[in-house]
């Protein structure tokens, strides 16, 4: 699992590379609909971040690649921790893809 480091109030793109899991070969994504959800743990059922399709850069799609912008009003106002991020993808034949995992790390912004 990937580790994120995000200070509160800071604006951070996200690129997730999508692979066969045998060939690890890039999957075309560019036709896909995809959600990005954080919550504190996997249990948990508070989403503190959520992300639709439209929210995603699908432009090198076809390599496998999409891009997520967490901006400063998505972490603002949540506290001070480790969280769970999670990136669902729905393929055209309707096949789902829930494996990808990051670990955000949101810390308090460094003062001057």
């Amino acid at each position: 699992m990937d580790k994120i480091l995000m200070r509160k109030g800071e604006s951070k793109v996200i690129t997730f590379t999508v692979t066969d899991d045998e060939t690890e070969d890039p999957i075309d994504v560019s036709l896909t609909t995809c959600t990005f959800k954080v919550k504190k743990s996997v249990l948990d059922t508070d989403v503190v971040i959520t992300k639709g399709d439209a929210d995603f850069d699908k432009s090198n799609g076809n390599e496998g690649l999409l891009h997520v912008e967490i901006k400063p009003v998505d972490t603002q106002d949540i506290e001070e921790a480790d969280y769970t991020g999670e990136l669902k993808i729905v393929f055209d034949d309707g096949s789902i893809d829930k494996s990808q995992e990051i670990m955000l790390v949101i810390e308090e912004p460094i003062n001057d």
